[in-house]
């Protein structure tokens, strides 16, 4: 594990803000490249990457604060300072909402511009669970086996659970969110209608995300709610069902258009 990747004097170039940036930037790299194929307006695209960056680190802010809102009351100053402290699901919720009212107020195809971005943020997210990774935040209960190491006493969890296994759920992120990229992209390239392909970003993840929270270890006891579910479960199952109900919705709209536009 390497908490700062790089030091040259005061400039400290810290793993998981790299690895985030590396996320972004190759995640936009994927989805400008799919833009062109699809011939998706390229203004309109970088207008969008630009937003999703900025929803996405506000959104992961808010969220993180939301769910540490008696810490962040004591300690203000530390938490709006601190490089630390982002929460995926909100910065994907504040991002997702922005650029889909983006893409509706221009009058662009929204489900198409959709599509595009999806697989890129299932590859961006498996770089930044990396980047959870090296710097030992995100991390799973007490265990043992070849998926559960002794973190540093300077991380996260090094600092809770200091000389005690725990599951690098980290990695497993990353490899299930690569899976997820490579299924969505084989998915493109013989989707059948607009929103297919976010929507079914919605629905593996929102999977996946609901599972491996039951063995992430970097919750207070505080912060579980309904039915002894996190915030990201109760959010998962919202977007599982969001996600099923407006794929079935767009998949049965399209299938009747086409039937429309047979001849009688």
């Amino acid at each position: 594990m390497h908490k700062i990747l790089l030091e040259l004097g005061a400039l400290k170039i810290y793993s998981y803000g790299f690895m985030a940036a590396m996320g972004f930037f190759f995640g936009f790299l994927l989805a400008l490249k799919k833009a062109k194929r699809d011939k998706l307006d390229e203004d309109s695209m970088y207008s969008l990457i630009i937003i999703i960056v900025i929803m996405a680190l506000v959104g992961g802010r808010v969220f993180y604060i939301i769910l540490n809102w008696k810490d962040f009351l004591q300690n203000t100053s530390a938490y709006i300072l601190s490089r630390e402290g982002f929460v995926f699901l909100g910065g994907f919720t504040f991002a997702a909402i922005s650029a889909l009212s983006y893409t509706a107020l221009k009058k662009l195809p929204v489900w198409r511009y959709a599509d595009v971005f999806a697989p890129s943020i299932a590859f961006g997210h498996a770089l930044g669970r990396l980047g959870c990774f090296l710097n030992g935040c995100c991390y799973g209960k007490v265990g043992h086996g070849f998926l559960a190491m002794v973190f540093p006493y300077d991380s996260v969890a090094g600092y809770y659970h200091p000389y005690e296994p725990v599951i690098a759920t980290q990695l497993i992120s990353s490899l299930a969110n690569f899976s997820i990229f490579v299924f969505l992209s084989l998915v493109y390239r013989n989707k059948k209608f607009d929103g297919q392909i976010f929507f079914l970003y919605f629905i593996t993840y929102s999977i996946f995300r609901f599972i491996i929270e039951f063995i992430r270890g970097d919750y207070l006891q505080n912060q579980y709610y309904m039915f002894n579910l996190t915030i990201s479960q109760l959010t998962g199952i919202f977007l599982f069902f969001s996600g099923l109900i407006m794929y079935f919705y767009l998949k049965n709209k399209k299938q009747n258009e086409n039937i429309s536009q047979m001849p009688a």
